[in-house]
């Protein structure tokens, strides 16, 4: 992925600090979403199966 640089507007340090958090909690985000579709994957799988073994 490419990102652009960060511009500041204000001569304010606080805005990078804000920029570096926003982007550490957006990557966590991404993960913890990743990881709910892996188990909501394994999950359906395992629960598909069950289901059908027990049909006659």
């Amino acid at each position: 992925m490419v990102g652009d640089g960060i511009t500041l507007i204000s001569g304010e340090l606080q805005g990078i600090v804000t920029a570096i958090h926003a982007i550490h909690l957006s990557k966590a985000t991404i993960n913890n979403i990743c990881q709910n579709l892996f188990f909501a994957f394994i999950y359906n799988v395992l629960g598909i199966h069950y289901c059908s073994s027990s049909l006659p």
